[in-house]
């Protein structure tokens, strides 16, 4: 996140192997809901390998798929919301002053 300077757009970052669990777990999502106070109609998950797609519809939230090798999903992956080439990409979708 220094790296890219984007730090300043996140509140705490979490990872779930410090909880003892892994995507596809749904238990992660309850932690970042819990920790950030929010319901889960206010997350969006971003990831870019088919697992985090798959996560984040089985939990019930919109996704962003990175693909930045233009990659195609398979038939059994639900289809993201959104395809993105980049992380820069974000930055059409999500309104970030």
């Amino acid at each position: 996140m220094k790296h890219f300077k984007i730090r300043k757009y996140f509140s705490f970052a979490l990872f779930s192997g410090d909880h003892g669990v892994r995507k596809p777990d749904p238990l992660t999502f309850d932690i970042v809901l819990k920790k950030a106070q929010l319901d889960k109609f206010q997350m969006i998950y971003i990831g870019n390998a088919e697992v985090d797609i798959k996560t984040g519809s089985n939990y019930g939230i919109p996704t962003i798929w990175v693909n930045r090798e233009q990659n195609e999903l398979s038939k059994a992956c639900p289809t993201p919301e959104f395809i993105i080439k980049d992380l820069e990409g974000i930055f059409d979708l999500i309104p970030i002053n």
